[in-house]
Parts: C-alpha cells; sequence; structure tokens
C-alpha cells in the first residue's frame, strides 16, 4: 500500500466529508484555529463516526484531518485555546495520535485487503495546531502548555510516526499549507 492507494481510498469513499480546515478546526462554536477556506481536507472525525463507526459503541479517538503527501501522511488535530487540566490533555492528545493513526486507520484499509504491517509501513507525522492568538502573558502560559503535550507526543516519533510537530496556527498555515503539502480535494491543484 502506498500513501497514494490510501489517498484514493478516501477520495472515492470519503468524498462527501471534505470541508475546509476553517470548518474542520472550530472547536464547539468557538472560533477557528486556521481560517483557510480555499481548499479542501477529509474531516477525519466525521468519517469515523458517520461511516466507520456509525454511532456504534465506543469509538476510538481520532485527529481532526489528514492531509496527504506523495510519500507522507499528516494527522492533524487542532487544538483552540487553552489546556484546561495538562495531564488529561496529555492523554486524550495521545489517544489520538495511536487509535486515529492506527486503530481507525486500520479498520478503513482491511476492507481492502491491505494490513496493519502495510500502515505500520508508511510514512507518517502527527501535527498538533494550536492558536496562539491572545495577550502576551496567556501566550506564554499557554505555548508552555504545548511544550509539555509536544514532549508527551515524542515518545512515538520514530516508532509510530516519523516526525511529531507541536506548532501554532501561522506557522502550520505557512510551512504545511503554503508550501509543502497538497489538499486531498479530487481535481484540485
Amino acid at each position: 500500500m502506498t500513501i497514494l492507494d490510501l489517498k484514493d481510498i478516501f477520495d472515492r469513499e470519503f468524498k462527501q466529508y471534505l470541508r475546509t480546515l476553517k470548518e474542520i478546526s472550530r472547536e464547539d462554536k468557538g472560533p477557528s484555529v486556521i481560517n483557510d477556506e480555499e481548499k479542501l481536507y477529509h474531516n477525519y472525525d466525521k468519517i469515523k463516526k458517520k461511516k466507520v463507526y456509525k454511532g456504534a459503541g465506543e469509538m476510538p479517538a481520532s485527529p481532526d484531518t489528514l492531509i496527504f503527501k506523495d510519500d507522507e501522511i499528516v494527522f492533524v488535530e487542532f487544538k483552540n485555546g487553552k489546556i484546561g487540566n495538562i495531564k488529561s490533555d496529555k492523554k486524550k492528545i495521545k489517544l489520538k495520535a495511536i487509535e486515529g493513526g492506527f486503530v481507525l486507520l486500520n479498520k478503513i484499509i482491511e476492507k481492502y485487503n491491505y494490513s496493519f504491517t502495510d500502515l505500520v509501513k508508511l510514512n507518517k507525522s502527527y501535527v498538533l495546531v494550536y492558536n496562539s492568538e491572545g495577550n502576551a502573558m496567556d501566550e506564554i502560559i499557554n505555548r508552555s502548555d504545548f511544550i509539555q503535550l509536544e514532549e508527551a507526543l515524542k515518545i512515538f516519533e520514530g516508532n509510530f510516526f516519523n516526525n511529531i510537530a507541536v506548532i501554532p496556527a501561522d506557522l502550520f498555515e505557512e510551512e504545511y499549507l503554503q508550501s509543502r503539502y497538497e489538499s486531498t480535494q479530487p481535481g484540485r491543484e
């Protein structure tokens, strides 16, 4: 299985779950973390709830979206605002990385006769994107919490993911959206 094979599955099976990052990055009626409205990406949470598990019992945690690159799949989680309980949030974010990156994705690919081993062989990254807006003191405290989250996620780097990053929204837009990665929308360049 290649990244292109996986992208083809998502483009074919889940095209109704394509949304802008402005919509995907909005948490509970709050402001969006990312304001990009040009390209469409798969809403991984919606795919999990509506298509894969269809409301069945306990579902795995999952990041908000996936970005496909020629040689890499990037799992992206958006976090708006401050960290409430750092210990609890560390667990939730780590679960989203592992369960979304492996348990949920494995459930999707197994119906196409791909195996967990195929999934493990793919180049994968996990990026946590946070909104860094606010006054200077809040931003310093907020960044400190996100540094702790990044340290907690780093245990997966080199084992489950090739790269782990925790970055502010403006840097994500600059580095990941404008130059490095492509939209998953079929037919869009």
